[in-house]
C-alpha cells in the first residue's frame, strides 16, 4: 500500500470515529484510544488528523461543561462534523481549522499502542490510589464525625 493510500485509510478511520462519536454510538475516550496512529515519517505533516484528534481530546475534557452550557456542545459537534467531512474526502482542513490549534501549543499524541497502553495503566492505577485514599480519609472523618465521645 502505498504512502497516499495509508493516508487515505488513516483519514477514513479518523472520520469514521468522529462520526460514531457525534452520534453518541461510541465514548470519545474510546475513540481517542482507538485512534490511527501516524507509522511513518512522511505523513508526520498530516495537520488535519492531527488536529481532529486535538479537537477529539478538547471534547472528552469539556464533557463536564456540555450539561451546562449547550451551545458550546452544538459548536463543538458542528466543528467535529466538519472535520469529518473533510477527512473523508480525504481533503486537508481549511484556515480557519487550523487556527483553532495553533502549531506551538500542540502537544504530539501519537504513540505505538503499547507504549500508550502501559502509561495509561500506570495513570489510571495512580488515580485509583489516589482516590482511594481520598475515600478512606473521608470515611475516617465521616466516622469520627459519629462517633460518641
Amino acid at each position: 500500500m502505498d504512502l497516499i493510500e495509508q493516508r487515505k485509510k488513516r483519514r477514513m478511520a479518523a472520520a469514521t470515529l468522529l462520526r460514531m462519536v457525534i452520534r453518541e454510538e461510541m465514548q470519545a475516550r474510546l475513540a481517542i484510544n482507538r485512534w490511527p496512529v501516524i507509522e511513518n515519517a512522511a505523513d508526520e505533516n498530516d495537520l488535519s488528523v492531527k488536529i481532529a484528534m486535538q479537537a477529539l481530546w478538547h471534547f472528552e475534557a469539556d464533557e463536564d461543561r456540555h450539561h451546562e452550557e449547550l451551545f458550546y456542545l452544538d459548536a463543538q459537534l458542528e466543528l467535529l462534523k466538519q472535520m469529518s467531512t473533510f477527512l473523508e474526502q480525504d481533503r486537508d482542513f481549511p484556515e480557519y481549522m487550523l487556527t483553532l490549534y495553533p502549531l506551538d501549543h500542540r502537544p504530539e499524541f501519537y504513540r505505538p499502542h503499547s507504549i500508550q497502553d502501559r502509561r495509561l495503566i500506570t495513570q489510571m492505577s495512580r488515580y485509583v490510589t489516589m482516590c482511594l485514599a481520598y475515600w478512606r480519609n473521608a470515611f475516617r472523618q465521616i466516622l469520627a464525625s459519629i462517633r460518641p465521645n
